[in-house]
């Protein structure tokens, strides 16, 4: 019984974040401005000034 009603409740508790997860992304998804990654990498002209600052500052030596 208590090995039913755990299980149960772990399996929930994932559904939960795995469908936070997916809610989030499909937001982002439609709504491009709320997006934290940038998709620089892929040649796109819309790249933003932000992630164009963190792509040059990942390719510079360190002094």
């Amino acid at each position: 019984m208590w090995q039913t009603v755990i299980t149960f409740l772990v399996v929930g508790i994932a559904l939960f974040f795995i469908g936070r997860k997916l809610y989030r992304q499909l937001r982002r998804a439609a709504d491009p401005s709320q997006s934290v990654s940038c998709g620089c990498s892929g040649g796109c002209s819309a790249c933003n000034v932000s992630c164009d600052d963190k792509n040059t500052n990942q390719n510079e030596p360190k002094k």
